[in-house]
């Protein structure tokens, strides 16, 4: 994927320095990365380990845990801040480009629903770019671009 978007920006199809198509070619790819990584997770838990078994399996029948109360654990970004206070180095979660369109629920839906209309399967667009042919996920970013740039006010 990373491939794909450097040819769209050597070839002046999108400029990673603007705001805008940061946020358009972040969400794109993070879209269809999340759908890789859960589709990689379902099939490894469902493979067969020879002399072993099926991971779902396994953990099902030695499962021996509980829920814990809400208030056990502190928050996420708490230990993770106390973990950088001690010396440690988790990167959080920084917001990448603005969306034009973050303030005007209405035409982020309207957004979501013509690029779901146009490119429904993320797991397409990876298995075809992972498998050498980026044009269907490069043209996916730049349809994400194109319709923010379009419906922005």
């Amino acid at each position: 994927m990373k491939l794909a978007l450097h040819e769209l920006a050597d070839a002046d199809l999108i400029d990673i320095e603007e705001d805008a198509t940061k946020f358009c070619v972040s969400t794109v790819t993070r879209n269809v990365a999340h759908n890789a990584i859960l589709r990689f997770t379902r099939a490894w838990n469902e493979h067969s380990i020879p002399n072993l078994g099926i991971p779902s399996q396994l953990f099902a029948q030695r499962c021996r845990t509980s829920l814990l109360p809400q208030d056990t654990l502190p928050p996420g970004i708490v230990v993770a801040n106390e973990y950088n206070d001690l010396g440690g180095n988790i990167t959080l979660e920084g917001k990448f480009g603005e969306d034009p369109l973050q303030y005007h629920p209405y035409l982020i839906n309207e957004r979501s629903t013509r690029f779901q209309r146009d490119y429904p399967d993320p797991n397409l667009l990876f298995s075809t770019c992972v498998n050498r042919n980026r044009v269907p996920f490069q043209n996916a970013v730049l349809r994400f671009v194109e319709l923010t740039y379009n419906l922005a006010p």
